[in-house]
């Protein structure tokens, strides 16, 4: 078997008696230790899982007077935290994997465990119903003690370990490993869980894609209701909705993929025929995801500043290329390329009351600051109408009288406890000229937007 974060159960009375000597033709011992490099029957009923039988041969950590060396038994261990070998660990990664169904035959066990010292960081012992009758968890470690349990009340009785791990903060994770306990394997018990588990899933799955249909339905009927003529589809994509839907209740586990599939299909669809994204193209930029530095109004990267600094070349932080761009979902998703600016950034486009034209700001190259720029909704007509040097102008957007306002660094002065320029919102003609500041402050004035009685919203 593979070490996967998700299993089939397997016959695990077979690969545990192989793994102790005393296990044999009494089976009077259990061992879960893992040196098959295998889950040993254990399934994750829960989350997922990277690397759950870890052989990581250190600790990530050091600790005064231990050796490096993990305190595990043999070469593999149970852990909820390794990632693939090379990878760094990863807390994130939450779920839940149980053991097969075994008889304890006085109720002593015994067992290492690390990780978290958390309320939802455990190991415990289960009876078949699910009840945790024992539980004991890690001490923010990565060095695993031996713990002992005795239950003699579980004596005789079915039980299962179960693993918990619901917590993606530090030393959110458990490490498992050397379980050994008198008793014998119910394999029976282990056949009927499987099963109700596989048919448990199977009814998730279901519901699941029943939850991702519910707001497709919703949509359409909305759609269908709104636009009426303009939306021709909506009486298609509902027969369509009603067959998944009645096809669902009777499919297996394959056909629930593939009905997951078709909805996902037919979602897109649905929603794209909207006649609000169909009837007209869409304008949109592309760049690479800023940069973080310091704060977020840090993705100008002002040619003077201090985040173009010593540290880091500016280089790294500012990265082109991007391209203003249109799409057209009424023409199967069709785009088109306004303007491109190969070692640069484009950004804050904004449409015209027109429809004809764009104003949007743009730095070429990391030698110049953002300048805003106008162009035609077709591509032609591309003019500058901001060039001060040593200045960032950005976020503009038209006024019904054609003037523009954008936000600029113009006055000279930083943002308090900050390192970067302060913008103040300015206003000007639509050909570049009559530039006047409108706000005065030591903050940041920026994402201006038109409200519908003619004033001005803005972010300070």
């Amino acid at each position: 078997m593979k070490n996967l974060g998700r299993v089939v159960f397997v016959a695990a009375a077979s690969i545990l008696a192989s793994l102790c000597p005393v296990c044999g033709a009494g089976g009077e011992t259990i061992r879960f230790d893992f040196e098959t490099g295998d889950l040993q029957g254990w399934e994750v009923i829960e989350g997922r899982f990277d690397y759950i039988v870890s052989d990581r041969p250190e600790f990530h950590n050091r600790y005064p007077g231990v050796s490096a060396r993990y305190n595990k038994q043999g070469t593999y261990y149970l852990s909820t935290v390794e990632q693939q070998p090379g990878q760094p660990s990863a807390d994130r990664m939450t779920g839940v994997v149980e053991s097969p169904i075994f008889v304890l035959a006085d109720g002593m066990a015994s067992f290492l465990i690390g990780g978290g010292k958390y309320d939802n960081t455990y190991v415990a012992l289960c009876t078949l119903d699910g009840k945790e009758v024992v539980r004991a968890c890690g001490r923010n470690t990565e060095i695993m003690r031996r713990v002992e349990w005795n239950v003699p009340e579980l004596a005789g009785r079915p039980v299962f370990i179960r693993i918990v791990d619901r917590n993606s903060g530090g030393w959110g994770h458990i490490t498992f490993d050397d379980f050994t306990a008198k008793g014998v394997l119910d394999t029976s018990a282990n056949r009927r869980r499987h099963t109700l588990r596989k048919q448990a899933r199977l009814e998730a799955a279901r519901r699941e894609v029943r939850s991702l249909m519910t707001p497709v339905q919703e949509a359409v009927s909305d759609l269908t209701e709104t636009f009426g003529d303009r939306y021709p589809g909506g009486e298609d994509f509902a027969k369509c909705l009603d067959r998944i839907e009645a096809e669902l209740a009777h499919a297996d586990a394959e056909q629930v993929d593939e009905l997951r599939g078709q909805l996902e299909t037919l979602r897109r669809d649905a929603l794209v025929a909207n006649p609000l994204l169909s009837e007209q193209p869409i304008l949109f930029v592309t760049r690479h995801q800023y940069r973080s530095h310091y704060h977020a109004i840090d993705t100008l990267f002002h040619t003077d500043e201090f985040n173009v600094d010593r540290e880091i070349p500016h280089s790294d932080l500012f990265q082109g290329p991007g391209a203003l761009k249109t799409i057209d979902f009424g023409d199967g998703g069709k785009v088109t390329t306004l303007l491109e600016a190969p070692g640069g950034v484009i950004r804050d486009p904004q449409l015209h009351f027109d429809c004809k034209r764009v104003v949007f700001a743009m730095r070429r190259n990391v030698r110049e600051d953002y300048r805003i720029w106008e162009v035609n909704l077709d591509g032609t007509g591309l003019r500058q109408l901001t060039r001060a040097v040593g200045v960032s102008d950005f976020d503009p957007i038209y006024l019904p009288d054609n003037s523009i306002v954008f936000s600029s660094t113009r006055e000279p002065k930083y943002n308090m406890c900050s390192r970067d320029h302060a913008a103040n919102l300015f206003r000007m003609d639509s050909d570049g000229a009559n530039i006047h500041q409108i706000t005065k402050n030591t903050l940041f004035d920026n994402h201006s937007e038109l409200m519908a009685d003619g004033r001005i919203l803005y972010a300070r």
